[in-house]
């Protein structure tokens, strides 16, 4: 996956059109409301790991950070919180801006 598919993702994200990563969202139980409704996940906790050339240091530390939150316990167990929602949209914020960095920096933005 490149920057703009990446940047792409992102996009189709917040205008609710979640399908373009289907396969990426995994063991968060943060949910977003998009024009499909209700998902579970966020986009900010997918495999970010796999983005280390796009995301900056914070970010992923940021990221790791959550993954370890998550186990801790099982995720069925895990209740849907309102600090969950706000981590995720904090980490989302974090990978944007990253993303608009790296756009800038290659003069594409």
């Amino acid at each position: 996956m490149d920057i703009d598919e990446y940047a792409a993702g992102v996009s189709q994200l917040l205008y609710g059109r979640i399908d373009i990563f289907p396969n990426e969202i995994v063991h968060g139980k943060t949910k977003l409301k998009c024009t499909n409704g209700w998902f579970t996940g966020i986009f900010g906790y997918c495999s970010v790991g796999k983005l280390k050339n796009f995301v900056g240091e914070m970010t992923l530390s940021f990221y790791h950070e959550l993954e370890q939150d998550f186990r801790k316990t099982r995720k069925h167990d895990r209740p849907t919180t309102k600090e969950d929602i706000i981590k995720g949209n904090k980490l989302l914020y974090m990978i944007l801006q990253d993303c608009s960095l790296q756009k800038l920096k290659r003069g594409s933005l």
